[in-house]
């Protein structure tokens, strides 16, 4: 029996890169983009909030072949903000991602979001040693040793206390 035998050869989707989460603030466009392989070559779906996507002038959905799948948000208004899941799918299966796009209404919140800085922190150069004294160890415990200290300035005892914690310890030749 000389029967034909057609052999497809087939690949589960996979992602080559994961889309990743998305802050936007103001009219700046954003993006969600990620890159899908499969043989033979997936559909893909994207949803929010788990209903099928419907694009709209602010949102759209595009296909740069040969694997990369990447909605644009234009535009967009808070409606916009939502949990959005993008699934390939061929005849070995289904993979799915999702990812949260938030719309910020501040800069601030943006800053605090996306986690950028807004100002440059500089530590100062001069050491505790260089504005007190440490005069006498009031007393100990888990969390580290506490002194009463004395301005350098003034030499006025100031009448607070001052925990140093175990890490931080490094005052050596003070005077008791």
């Amino acid at each position: 029996m000389n029967q034909p035998i057609i052999a497809v050869m087939a690949q589960y989707p996979e992602f080559i890169k994961a889309p990743t989460e998305v802050n936007l603030i103001g009219v700046n466009g954003g993006k969600v983009e990620c890159a899908i392989f499969g043989v033979p070559k997936p559909k893909v779906i994207w949803y929010k909030d788990y209903h099928p996507l419907k694009e709209t002038h602010r949102v759209q959905a595009h296909h740069y072949p040969p694997q990369t799948h990447t909605l644009f948000f234009e535009d967009y208004i808070t409606k916009d903000e939502g949990l959005y899941t993008v699934t390939a799918s061929n005849i070995c299966g289904s993979i799915s991602y999702s990812v949260i796009v938030r719309i910020l209404e501040d800069e601030l919140e943006f800053d605090w979001m996306s986690y950028r800085r807004s100002k440059q922190i500089i530590p100062r150069t001069k050491g505790f040693e260089k504005f007190y004294h440490t005069c006498e160890e009031i007393g100990r415990g888990t969390q580290g040793i506490t002194y009463f200290v004395q301005q350098v300035i003034t030499q006025k005892p100031l009448g607070k206390y001052i925990r140093v914690t175990y890490s931080l310890f490094l005052l050596q030749g003070c005077s008791y």
